[in-house]
């Protein structure tokens, strides 16, 4: 394990290096900060900026320019106040948001009538119309022995995550996906807390700015979160009394406990605090009235951290699963998370782009060089010729001879290789500005030696596959555009089509 650490440190330097791998980080939105958190030498990087009243309100956006310019406030202090267009790769945690989530159960199935059923659960569950919300799911327990399976759902209303997405994306933050504070809360304990168990069972108590928050993690996953805002319980009030939020507070944990004990026949292992006033107080209060073991917090981290980073740091740790095998529960809609992935390729391209322009500069400078250096061995060669009456230096002579003209040929093929790159990234370039313009997402692309090029891609209707091909033909750069219209099927929302094509030699010399 500690080998498999060593060389994802090693690799994840490596990248950053060469400006592959950008920089990817936790961030918390909450009605009152902004939070960003990232890992760099074992180092945890915590950077805030709080958000003037109003501007978000209950996880809604209310001022969108306001919290605009707060986002460009914490991607200059991320930056140290240099002027930086790249873009920044997130995990959003919503903290001040009820998100809906319900747990349901099924038989033991695969495959298509897995997804199936789940779609079908989520629309019954959705609380609102299915064109108003976005929803994700994940299998949370697979019991073989009663042959079920249990499902985390969770919803959300569109135009708040749309807002969120347009303002993140407007200052350069490319969201791979948005959760609630819950799951992000939940990967924290599991990841960070030392004396938190993945099999036992517990209830999490965290009070922050914007309320009163309570999870049941079971077996390492979330179950269930109830969050009662302050907002919302003291309405008309200034100032909290203390009577007041004695009262509220044993109120909300009997209810949460009471919904435990009527789901589950095993016991709560333990409590966990988080609040960053009154702890001894909190769990005074917790003892009087309830049997419940107060666990401390030990935590595994090279520094101190206060309670109110865990989340942004909990999100942070979705960094580690690749986007390709993150089967967690994502708000984010399915046209975001394929644009997050089309602008990862889109830097992988000019990560070559870069690379490729400077093989290439550095491969004419060891020909002019090596040019000059053989010219001159040359020179000397043909003086030393005119004065050689051995036959033994003469054969020497000849076998430099030879090696000269080995070394040219390398020359020769290694040019000749670069410029084969070349040609392929303006190709690339090339099909990715027909595709962005046709909303066509690919799924398999294919070179061949010949400069033909074969596509495997997806649209959402025939229209848009139309255009794209006709766009192709009445561009000079492809030719023997072929589209069989028999290879055009449905495909979930909709199309998968083939479609071949070659590239014009005489268009990218």
């Amino acid at each position: 394990m500690q080998y498999k650490e060593r060389y994802k440190k090693f690799l994840n330097i490596f990248l950053k290096t060469l400006k592959v791998k950008s920089i990817s980080g936790g961030l918390e939105i909450s009605d009152s900060w902004l939070r960003y958190a990232y890992l760099e030498n074992d180092k945890w990087n915590l950077i805030g900026v709080r958000l003037p009243q109003n501007v978000v309100v209950n996880g809604q956006i209310k001022n969108y320019d306001l919290f605009i310019k707060t986002l460009n406030e914490l991607r200059n202090k991320i930056f140290n106040g240099k002027d930086s267009k790249k873009v920044l790769n997130v995990i959003v945690s919503l903290s001040s948001i009820d998100v809906y989530s319900q747990i349901f159960t099924l038989p033991i199935i695969e495959g298509e009538n897995l997804e199936k059923a789940i779609k079908l659960n989520i629309k019954m569950l959705s609380p609102q119309e299915e064109n108003q919300t976005y929803s994700s799911w994940q299998i949370v327990s697979r019991d073989q022995k009663l042959m079920r399976l249990e499902i985390l759902s969770a919803f959300i209303n569109k135009e708040i995550i749309n807002d969120f997405k347009k303002a993140l994306t407007e200052t350069k933050f490319m969201p791979r996906s948005i959760e609630s504070y819950s799951f992000s809360l939940t990967r924290f304990f599991v990841k960070k807390v030392k004396n938190f168990q993945i099999s036992k069972n517990y209830l999490i108590l965290n009070i922050d700015d914007s309320g009163i928050k309570s999870l049941i993690i079971r077996n390492g996953n979330l179950y269930f979160n109830y969050f009662s805002f302050w907002s919302e319980i003291f309405k008309d009030e200034n100032q909290i009394s203390w009577d007041k939020f004695e009262i509220f507070l044993i109120r909300h944990l009997h209810q949460v406990v009471n919904f435990y004990n009527s789901r589950w026949a095993d016991e709560i292992d333990g409590l966990f605090l988080i609040s960053p006033v009154f702890v001894s107080e909190i769990k005074n209060i917790i003892i009087q009235n309830f049997d419940l073991k107060i666990l401390d917090l030990d935590l595994d981290f090279p520094q101190n951290i206060s309670s109110e980073w865990f989340i942004a740091i909990g999100s942070y740790y979705r960094n580690e699963i690749s986007p390709k095998e993150d089967q967690e529960l994502n708000l984010l809609g399915g046209d975001a998370s394929q644009m997050f992935i089309q602008n990862q390729i889109l830097q992988f391209i000019q990560f070559w782009r870069l690379a490729v322009i400077s093989s290439a500069i550095f491969i004419l400078l060891s020909i002019v060089i090596g040019n000059l250096f053989l010219n001159n061995i040359l020179n000397s060669l043909k003086i030393e010729h005119s004065n050689i009456n051995s036959a033994v230096h003469a054969k020497e002579a000849r076998d430099f001879q030879i090696k000269i003209e080995e070394f040219n040929k390398v020359v020769d093929m290694v040019s000749m290789v670069n410029n084969n790159y070349l040609n392929r990234y303006f190709v690339l370039q090339k099909i990715i500005e027909k595709i962005s313009n046709n909303d066509i997402n690919i799924k398999n692309l294919s070179f061949n030696n010949d400069l033909s090029v074969k596509i495997s891609a997806v649209s959402k209707n025939e229209e848009n596959i139309s255009k794209f091909k006709k766009n192709l033909e009445s561009d000079n750069f492809f030719r023997n555009v072929n589209l069989p219209f028999s290879e055009i099927k449905p495909y979930e929302d909709g199309k998968t089509f083939f479609i071949s094509f070659s590239i014009n030699p005489s268009t990218i010399q």
